[in-house]
């Protein structure tokens, strides 16, 4: 064989090599391929079959949350327990007026049956609100189908009217429908019902914030009793007040009371007390102003004994129904007579004598002709033959003479 048909040879050979390792890779490659798509096709049946799976289990605890949730299915029995469930949360609240009428339940096949009721009443705004979220909270299957407000004039009170549909279902367990209260709700819930609802109040006119009247600063001594009254007015004529205070200053023994908005308080110490006084209304929103009171405490003064003031002894203007009747003389002596009319009797008295006309004592002078000295008291009096002792005329006063 000749170099050329050699390498002829070669090529033909290489070439039908090459034919056949490509056919034999292009049929690797389909094969793998079909496994990869057959392999595909397989997990996605998987997470398919995996996905009807947890459905189904979400279904079914769904289906068990539900039955826990929902009424038993006897329709009589349900209304019953949801009608007594409801007046309850009616009477709690404190409305007013209230009907609660049971409508006529529907069944929707086998499966489960609506109840609705229509109830009707007057309470505030806060009221309705709290109702609305005990419906929501309530661990019942229950949707409210309609809701109406109506303002009453010069009230704070509203009519109200709504219709709430229960649900029973053929699985439902038997149970207790528990009550629902403020303290068993969300409390964020609560929290932001209020603040939205009560806050806008669009039945009625804007709230306004009462006003204390307390003075700013009280001052007492120690060991005495305060009993302090707080009071505060609202120019709403519809709201009312109720006060608080702040009373970490003074103490565990300080009582204050929230009707009255009275303080009782016995300090034992000495110093400066603070406390805070708060009114609020009951408006919607609520509002409310307060004030810092400052309470002195001080010890008592020392006690200065004043000295007793001077008796004054009464003088001859005291002594009534008493008159000078006659002056005589003997022997040089004279005598002074002074008659007595409330007694009936007459006294005979000389110069240096001393006599007493009712509460008035007095001492004769001198004695002259028509007119005598007598000396009563702090003062020296001229009496007049015939007048009586309480119109005569003071000519010393014995006080004056001693000061000087």
């Amino acid at each position: 064989m000749t170099r050329r048909e050699r390498v002829l040879g070669a090529i033909v050979g290489s070439a039908v090599a090459m034919l056949i390792l490509g056919y034999g890779g292009w049929k690797l490659t389909d094969a793998i391929n079909a496994k990869n798509s057959q392999i595909s096709t397989l997990n996605s049946d998987i997470s398919e079959n995996r996905r009807i799976a947890a459905t189904g289990v979400r279904a079914s605890d769904e289906i068990a949350e539900f039955a826990e949730q929902a009424l038993p299915y006897d329709a009589s029995h349900a209304s019953h327990m949801y009608r007594t469930w409801l007046l309850a949360q009616l009477a709690s609240l404190g409305f007013e007026g209230t009907t609660l009428e049971a409508m006529q339940s529907r069944a929707e096949g086998d499966a489960y049956v609506i109840h609705p009721f229509h109830a009707t009443g007057q309470g505030d705004l806060g009221q309705v609100t709290e109702l609305m979220c005990r419906i929501e909270s309530a661990n019942i299957i229950q949707r409210v189908r309609s809701f109406s407000i109506q303002p009453i004039k010069d009230q704070r009170k509203l009519d109200f009217s709504f219709t709430t549909e229960v649900l029973s279902l053929a699985n439902a367990l038997e149970r207790e429908l528990e009550d629902v209260s403020e303290e068993t709700l969300v409390g964020d819930k609560i929290k932001d019902y209020k603040s939205k609802i009560l806050g806008r109040n669009l039945f009625g006119p804007a709230n306004r914030p009462p006003r204390l009247d307390v003075p700013r600063t009280i001052e007492v001594l120690v060991n005495e009793r305060i009993s302090f009254q707080a009071e505060a007015s609202d120019p709403d004529k519809l709201d009312s007040l109720l006060f608080e205070a702040n009373l970490r200053d003074l103490g565990n023994d300080a009582r204050f009371d929230r009707r009255s908005g009275r303080l009782t308080w016995t300090p034992r110490r000495t110093g400066e007390y603070i406390f805070t006084v708060f009114s609020d209304d009951n408006g919607f929103p609520s509002l409310h102003d307060s004030r810092d009171v400052r309470i002195l405490v001080t010890e008592p003064k020392p006690v200065v004994k004043r000295p007793d003031p001077p008796v004054r002894i009464p003088g001859l203007e005291k002594a009534l129904f008493a008159e000078i009747t006659a002056i005589t003389g003997s022997n040089g002596r004279r005598k002074l007579w002074v008659s007595i009319k409330s007694e009936g009797r007459t006294l005979k008295v000389s110069e240096g004598d001393i006599f007493r006309v009712g509460e008035v004592e007095g001492m004769v002078g001198v004695i002259n002709a028509r007119d005598a000295e007598i000396i009563a008291g702090d003062r020296v009096y001229l009496v007049e033959l015939g007048q009586a002792l309480k119109d005569a005329s003071v000519i010393r006063d014995l006080t004056k003479d001693g000061a000087e």
